[in-house]
This record gives structure tokens, sequence and C-alpha cells, in this order.
């Protein structure tokens, strides 16, 4: 679970950042502020895993908001502004979202946050791919499943069951939402229901894959474009 603050002079941006907040299960709302001072202060008692920041604001700006931390967490900047990209990446952000912020793309960059706690945790040494692995609620646990170790995903009614090699984690989310999150060069959806690993496949027939004891199927829609991923050789 990570705890976080909003901070952003405009009460609407801070209503939708809250409502993004409360809808992902890994993380917590600490506070919100629209007076980026009151932040300092609050974070001078307080310890938070992340921020959500404006950059312009009156009397003190998000960048001069950093500046003004010794310490300081990790932070999403959520700006109308695209000119204040490359300075952010300097001040070592997780992401920059430009407003207006799509759930899906709020999901994305809170991963990378969630990913990037995970590994610091973890201390996992020379690790080639920050992007290596997905979070994911299933009951009161969250766990981090590596993309390696992912066979398929299935729809099962508001929720997603995880198939990997250390069994299976079901988490309320949905097939669209969870195609933001997997590599294209490795996923791939072949049924309304399925999304399959394709370095885990072991066999391809007509209308189905197998993958390990599983056989998946492959829907009339998505057949065309699955086949045209393989030029077959031999009979």
């Amino acid at each position: 679970m990570l705890t976080c603050i909003v901070i952003d002079d405009e009460f609407g941006a801070i209503e939708v950042l809250s409502g993004f907040v409360e809808r992902t299960p890994y993380l917590q709302l600490k506070e919100t502020f629209r007076d980026s001072v009151e932040a300092v202060a609050f974070l001078q008692k307080e310890k938070v895993d992340l921020i959500f920041l404006d950059i312009n604001m009156p009397n003190l700006s998000g960048m001069q908001f950093l500046d003004a931390l010794k310490d300081p967490p990790m932070v999403i900047f959520c700006t109308a502004y695209k000119e204040f990209a490359l300075e952010s990446y300097d001040k070592n952000a997780i992401d920059y979202l430009l407003k207006p912020i799509e759930f899906e793309r709020f999901l994305k960059a809170t991963t990378k946050a969630m990913n990037s706690i995970e590994k610091k945790e973890n201390a996992i040494p020379d690790s080639k791919n920050e992007d290596d692995s997905i979070v994911i609620k299933s009951g009161n646990k969250m766990h981090v499943l590596k993309f390696s170790e992912i066979l398929f995903l299935e729809k099962q009614k508001h929720y997603v069951n995880f198939q990997t090699t250390k069994g299976s984690f079901l988490s309320r989310m949905n097939m669209n939402e969870i195609t933001n999150f997997l590599p294209n060069e490795k996923f791939v959806r072949i049924h309304r229901s399925f999304i399959i690993a394709l370095d885990q496949i072991e066999v391809i027939q007509s209308y189905q894959v197998l993958i390990g004891k599983y056989k998946i199927p492959i829907g009339a829609s998505y057949r065309e474009g699955f086949f045209k991923l393989f030029n077959p050789t031999g009979s």
C-alpha cells in the first residue's frame, strides 16, 4: 500500500485525483492541499510514499516545492503544461501526466511507482528492466507478478484471473484496463476472455492454443490478427 497526498491549487483537479486514488486498491490518500506551503509543513511531520503534484501554483511552484524538501518522496507531476516535462525528469519524477488525466493513464503511472518501491524493498540488484512486472491486488494482499511468470489471463465476470507458474490470482480488474500494463511484444489477446503470454505457447491449433495443460480458445474476431504474428513453415 502506497500512502499519498495531492497538491493542486484547482479544486476540480483535486477532486478528480482523489477519486482516482479511491478507485486504486494499492493507494491510500492521506491529505490534499491547494497551498504547496501548507504541504511542506505537513511533510515535515508526516511521511508519505508518493505525491501527485501540480507545477504551476501560486506562492510556491511544484519545482520550488520539491527543492524545499530535504528528502522528497516519489512524485508524479499532474499538469496542463507540456513544457515542464524535461525539467520534471531532472527531479527524478516517476511520471508526468497531462491534464485532463484519464484513469487508465493514472493507473499506468501509479503502477510504475508501486513497482519502484517493491524493487527497493526487495533490493533487486542489476535489474535490466524496471517494467518487468505488474502489481495486482488479490483478496487483501498485493502481489508482484513478473511478466515471465504469467501464462495467461482470463476474464471472469468483474474479475481477471492471472494464471501463473506459481498459481492463480484473482483481481478485480477488466481486460481493457489490463492491456495498458502488459507489453505488446509479450502478450496478445486471442479471445474476448483471454490474453496469453506469447513465449508460453506450446502448440498452436486452428481454434485453440495449448499452454501446458490449458487449452485456450482463439476467438473468431481475433484469429486473423493472431495468425499474422506467425510465419509458420512446413505443413
